[in-house]
């Protein structure tokens, strides 16, 4: 099993309640596979989940190139996650990786019925 995995208030929190999933961006890389969620560091486990790298993403410009990533990450524009980042490292970002959060089949058989895919 791999470190937890923290997601705090706001929109990926939300988004992974009531999904049972949730895309997340990390400065640095992780390990992944099997892990639990916990809502604050020091707090306690929320529930099992799994953990699984889907891209590398970089800044081009004044747009990243994680797009295709937002619908999932609970943000609703890129602006918004990046000004979230922001916040949490206390400096602009210019690359990381988009990780994929999966609440375990025990927590997700409680959520109402929802579509996986990210597509229009």
């Amino acid at each position: 099993m791999t470190g937890p995995v923290f997601i705090r208030e706001g929109p990926p929190r939300e988004h992974l309640i009531e999904h049972g999933w949730v895309y997340v961006f990390r400065a640095t890389t992780r390990s992944t596979g099997e892990t639990h969620v916990r809502f604050e560091y020091g707090g306690r486990k929320q529930f099992d989940a799994t953990v699984e790298k889907i891209a590398e993403v970089t800044l081009h410009g004044n747009a990243w190139d994680f797009g295709f990533y937002i619908k999932g990450s609970g943000y609703d524009y890129a602006g918004q996650w990046r000004a979230a980042l922001k916040e949490v490292y206390n400096r602009e970002i210019s690359e990381g990786y988009i990780y994929e959060v999966q609440a375990a089949d025990d927590y997700r058989q409680h959520l109402k019925p929802t579509q996986h895919a990210i597509a229009d």
